[in-house]
């Protein structure tokens, strides 16, 4: 597994292998005689062309630098800045070309490609990087916007817009959204950065994790399918439960409320006990045809989530929290919007034994009986 690079940055490591996406650049001359350095292990290694000094060729890209004037090397850098820019699911390891025999300083040639500072999939090595930040000193770099609200479909529209950062692991250059999912042994997990996790299709919701006890459960092809890499730098990826989205709201021990739970609600001087929305642009407590805005609840008690009797080849298909929110409404308010309190008892029962996969409703009570404890809060 080789790991070429971390961040922006290449690894300090030399490089012995690349991924499907990565693109090895290396200074060459005009000719194309690949004797030695960067250029020879071009040759050797990632299917550089003899007689070829110009431009893409095998795994590499040649950029001449054998020139008496720094300035004549120029052109070349300009045309593979728009190359990178044209190439945006590939990663170019960028080495310190033109600082070894052709004999030219760091603070010479890297500012020559600073039209990739920005450019996420282009990295440097840390000589190169402190050139081009010193550049910039002082620019202040804005965080990827945070939606108003977010669903299945949102999280769905942002791992494409963000293909490249997610499949790379740039953990600032994505929006920071906090993830719950479930394992299939019934426990939540979170993941805090979106580079952890990404949406395959509205129903297939993936993880990724560096241990190793998840290596034999690790599906590669959709790396593949989705990233055109494996990913080396991420780790594993597995299929999991998706159970919500962190909201900007808190219950009232000060815990993040997350699409899913079930929570008491007060509002206008009124208390309702439903579960939690993402609606566009808003999160929500939805009823039978309106809905209440949290925005306009002063208090929130958390009492479950809605992730019980839970099927677990169904809920692979059919892992839509909005769905899951309308049919608790539904098995407790019914049509007429006033459930006997025995009924709302009994789901909340259910609701705080989550997540899980039991089907009966004995089996909530026997829990509820033993008093083991519920994990919904961890």
């Amino acid at each position: 597994m080789y790991k070429n690079y971390g961040g922006r940055l290449l690894s300090l490591e030399p490089i012995k292998g690349l991924s499907l996406c990565e693109v090895f650049v290396f200074g060459s001359n005009l000719l194309g005689h690949h004797r030695g350095g960067a250029a020879r292990m071009a040759m050797d290694h990632f299917g550089a062309q003899w007689g070829n000094g110009v431009g893409p060729q095998g795994k590499c890209y040649a950029i001449p630098t054998m020139f008496r004037n720094v300035e004549e090397i120029k052109p070349y850098a300009e045309a593979f800045v728009e190359y990178v820019k044209s190439h945006p699911l590939n990663r170019f390891l960028i080495t310190r070309l033109g600082c070894g025999i052709a004999g030219f300083s760091d603070e010479q040639v890297a500012p020559l490609f600073d039209g990739l500072y920005n450019v996420k999939n282009a990295v440097f090595s840390l000589e190169w990087w402190w050139v081009l930040q010193e550049l910039h000193y002082g620019e202040k770099e804005e965080s990827p916007e945070v939606p108003e609200s977010v669903d299945e479909q949102k999280l769905l529209e942002l791992s494409r817009q963000y293909r490249y950062e997610i499949g790379a692991g740039l953990h600032n250059s994505v929006p920071s959204i906090t993830i719950r999912y479930i394992e299939e042994e019934g426990k939540f997990g979170y993941t805090g950065l979106m580079n952890s996790f990404f949406f395959h299709s509205p129903n297939e919701f993936y993880v990724f994790s560096t241990e190793e006890k998840y290596k034999e459960r690790h599906e590669g092809h959709i790396l593949l399918d989705e990233f055109h890499d494996q990913c080396f730098n991420q780790g594993y990826v597995r299929r999991v439960h998706f159970a919500g989205v962190r909201t900007p709201f808190k219950d009232s021990r000060g815990d993040s409320i997350y699409t899913g739970d079930i929570v008491k609600a007060y509002f206008h001087g009124s208390q309702y006990i439903l579960p939690v929305a993402a609606f566009p642009g808003r999160y929500v407590l939805p009823l039978d045809n309106h809905c209440i805005p949290m925005s306009e609840c002063s208090k929130f008690v958390r009492l479950g989530t809605v992730f019980y009797k839970m099927d677990k080849e169904y809920d692979w298909r059919e892992p839509l929290v909005n769905g899951r929110c309308m049919s608790f409404f539904q098995s407790v308010y019914g049509t007429f919007g006033c459930p006997p309190s025995s009924t709302l008892g009994k789901e909340l029962t259910k609701a705080q034994r989550t997540p899980s996969f039991y089907t009966e409703d004995w089996q909530y009570a026997v829990l509820k009986g033993l008093d083991i404890e519920y994990n919904w809060r961890h």
